[in-house]
């Protein structure tokens, strides 16, 4: 039936929100390091 209310798979907490933020940073770190020293490449 389509009484029921949708609850979904998993709950947002702020120990999520903080891991998610973490991962965000870090790789928004990498990307700055990455355009400052571009790789060398060889032909």
């Amino acid at each position: 039936m389509m009484n029921s209310v949708y609850r979904p798979p998993y709950i947002l907490t702020p120990a999520i929100v903080n891991l998610v933020a973490g991962i965000s940073e870090t790789i928004g770190r990498y990307t700055v390091l990455a355009e400052q020293n571009p790789t060398q490449r060889y032909r």
